[in-house]
């Protein structure tokens, strides 16, 4: 629930386990981390595994982190930030990856499925009033189509990419449009910066991907951003690190001061710290 004077509450899980081989810490951080003044162990993220299980079998280090859904219920509209990943989702793009040939692996987690995790505040996919999609790398919007009444805030250049992808596009895959093409007709279009409701922002950051967009939420612990893939990770807030996927660098940089001087919190898209630091699941 939220409180009064635009004072918003923050709930958030993780649908599914991104696991990718030892060149994930290259996609998770610009070189992988490789800082000239830091030993090797001051820059790994926490999602580095010395260990991680293939569906082979086969055992090797890389990277694990979550795919995370963020819920934000205001008194007049109910919000989610990305759309979080469906069992089927997840299938459709372990098939990717293998026809792709990447040592990429999705894990769905039913347990913290978006319909479980809604429910258990109390609505359902089909309630949702609002879906923030931060942007359209294949991680972050393929189950649009679960909320079946929701506009969706997409960034005019995203919108873009992720409808005609390039073939060298890192992220933005043609085989995932259909999902977007599915909820087209209910897509509002950004432009810049703009407030959803008092409280509640999203602004264009670009950087990690074209349309890459950042939620600015006002709450009892202060202003709260939620970083997305901008910042993907507590290392890339702490070192002033840009992810491994960029398209603008001084975007990334003067966007990254720009988050740090307005913001109280800045949570990272893909670290599961996050749930040490808000053990509750819950920012505000």
């Amino acid at each position: 629930m939220t409180s009064e004077r635009g004072l918003h509450r923050i709930h958030f899980t993780a649908t599914a386990e991104i696991r990718m081989g030892p060149d994930g810490l290259d996609l998770v951080l610009a070189h992988g981390g490789r800082h000239p003044d830091l030993p090797r162990e001051q820059t790994l993220p926490a999602t580095w595994r010395e260990r991680i299980e293939w569906p082979d079998g086969t055992v090797t280090a890389g990277v694990s982190e979550p795919s995370t859904l963020w819920y934000i219920e205001t008194p007049t509209q109910r919000i989610v930030v990305d759309s979080g990943l469906s069992a089927a989702n997840v299938a459709f793009a372990n098939e990717v990856f293998q026809r792709r040939q990447l040592h990429q692996h999705y894990v769905h987690l039913p347990d913290s499925s978006v319909e479980r995790f809604l429910a258990a505040h109390g609505t359902r996919p089909e309630e949702i009033d609002l879906v923030v999609l931060t942007h359209l790398h294949l991680d972050h919007f393929p189950n649009a189509p679960a909320f079946t009444r929701a506009r969706f805030l997409v960034h005019v250049r995203e919108l873009a990419a992720g409808l005609a992808p390039a073939p060298h596009d890192g992220f933005h895959w043609r085989e995932f449009a259909p999902y977007l093409l599915q909820v087209i007709d209910r897509v509002e279009i950004v432009h810049g910066d703009m407030q959803i409701e008092p409280g509640i922002e999203v602004w264009h950051v670009g950087g990690h991907s074209q349309g890459q967009l950042a939620v600015v939420v006002q709450t009892r612990a202060g202003t709260v951003v939620l970083g997305s893939d901008f910042f993907s990770t507590y290392k890339s807030i702490e070192l002033s690190w840009p992810p491994g996927i960029y398209t603008n660098l001084d975007e990334w940089e003067s966007n990254a001061r720009r988050l740090r001087r307005v913001a109280d919190v800045i949570v990272p898209g893909h670290d599961w710290s996050v749930w040490e630091r808000h053990p509750d699941q819950v920012i505000g």
